[in-house]
């Protein structure tokens, strides 16, 4: 398996956090739009739809959770594929650049500092460890 396959697999990791996030957030705005009620002023006839009911937007709050459930445990089941790939490497200092890069989705920065690397060294350590899983991989269907 090539570098370039192995960091595509794991960044997969990667996006499906990056889309768990952007559902809560959607899903906060349903809810404050669920909650949220204007009053009528004076005597102002109120048309009523069931478009804009707040059973209707107490439903879309709902499916944003049902979506949640679901990406959670997508990315749940992905994370521990993840960790059993990265937990073969012998090299402890790449098994936690892996880890903190693509299982807790941090920025090169929070892993140099976790790590107490500079920045360029992190980029290598992080080149390095890419080419000895792609190399642990190359006769496993492990992906």
């Amino acid at each position: 398996m090539t570098v370039k396959t192995v960091k595509e697999w794991l960044n997969k990791g990667r996006k499906l956090d990056t889309e768990l996030k952007q559902l809560r957030e959607e899903r906060k705005i349903a809810l404050d739009l669920a909650c949220s009620c204007t009053a009528a002023c004076d005597n102002e006839k109120i048309q009523s739809s069931t478009k804009n009911t707040s059973d209707g937007k107490f439903a879309a709050y709902t499916e944003y959770s049902s979506m949640i459930d679901k990406k959670e445990f997508e990315l749940l089941a992905y994370k521990s594929r993840m960790h059993n790939l990265i937990n073969q490497l012998d090299n402890p200092s790449y098994r936690a650049l892996l880890s903190l890069r693509y299982i807790n989705c941090k920025t090169w920065e929070q892993i140099a500092e976790d790590m107490h690397y500079m920045i360029r060294n992190i980029y290598v350590l992080h080149g390095n460890a890419l080419e000895q899983l792609s190399r642990s991989t190359e006769d496993k269907d492990l992906l």
